[in-house]
């Protein structure tokens, strides 16, 4: 599916300066670095896409920038629970996840996730706690196993990520902002 101009109107090429251009390659080459594998062919097809759609003297930079990120080896056993946690967050659905928190201790829960954090060592993602009813941070090693549930969101995921993010930054200005599970 697509559009068709009519004759005499035309799409003008993307602009972007020298700086926006590095910063998009510069971000889209450390995603391509992810254990999150389809996250990482969508920027490298992103960046093709990005070098037939800007003038040809700004698409000769992508390659020749000169900034690659450099991030220690990812791993990649997170991989199937990064895609179903994005999943969950899109769909706005539930996962049941049996979980290994920090003193050890296995758990079952049923979360609904709404940010997920992509560190250099490890993957995070913030969720609303159905067993808590409260908002937790969740380490993806330590999730032991996870399903997609019917449950679906009790408020679109933004404006639960909007809640958590307040609560987050008022307990990081307390000096409290570990909300792992105990």
């Amino acid at each position: 599916m697509g559009y068709v101009l009519l004759p005499g109107f035309f799409v003008p090429p993307l602009m972007f300066s020298v700086e926006e251009l590095e910063a998009v390659v510069l971000g889209a080459r450390w995603v391509e670095q992810l254990p999150d594998k389809e996250l990482a062919a969508a920027a490298t097809n992103a960046l093709a896409k990005l070098g037939v759609a800007i003038p040809s003297e700004l698409s000769k930079r992508i390659d020749d920038t000169g900034l690659w990120p450099v991030a220690s080896a990812p791993d990649s056993s997170t991989e199937p629970l990064l895609k179903l946690v994005r999943r969950a967050m899109r769909e706005e659905r539930g996962l049941s996840i049996q979980y290994k928190d920090r003193a050890g201790t296995i758990s079952q829960r049923v979360v609904l996730p709404v940010q997920l954090a992509y560190f250099e060592a490890r993957q995070v993602f913030a969720a609303w706690c159905c067993t808590r009813s409260a908002f937790r941070h969740f380490q993806l090693d330590r999730v032991l196993h996870a399903e997609l549930t019917e449950r679906r969101f009790h408020k679109h995921r933004v404006e639960l990520a909007r809640q958590w993010f307040e609560e987050f930054e008022a307990d990081f200005a307390r000096g409290n902002s570990d909300r792992e599970t105990t």
